[in-house]
């Protein structure tokens, strides 16, 4: 399902910690406490990585796609 900014602004703490997705690794982590923090899941190598973006409202879904796109053009395809 698509990040979209009434997704993001309405989600709420639960007990535990859970990820709002899209299809291209971009995800936004909403924790019990604290900062909803916008983080870049990719496979390089064969080996998973998770790169941190910021946080949310800070790192606005605009400003965290333009990073998305760059950090998708450096992995290589296949």
């Amino acid at each position: 399902m698509a990040l979209t900014a009434k997704r993001i602004e309405t989600a709420k703490s639960q007990d535990k910690m859970y990820r709002i997705t899209d299809s291209d690794g971009l995800c936004l982590e909403v924790p019990p406490k604290g900062k909803k923090r916008w983080r870049f899941r990719y496979i390089f190598a064969g080996k998973r990585g998770m790169l941190s973006l910021g946080t949310y409202p800070e790192i606005s879904l605009q400003e965290v796609e333009r990073k998305e796109t760059t950090f998708v053009s450096w992995l290589p395809r296949g």
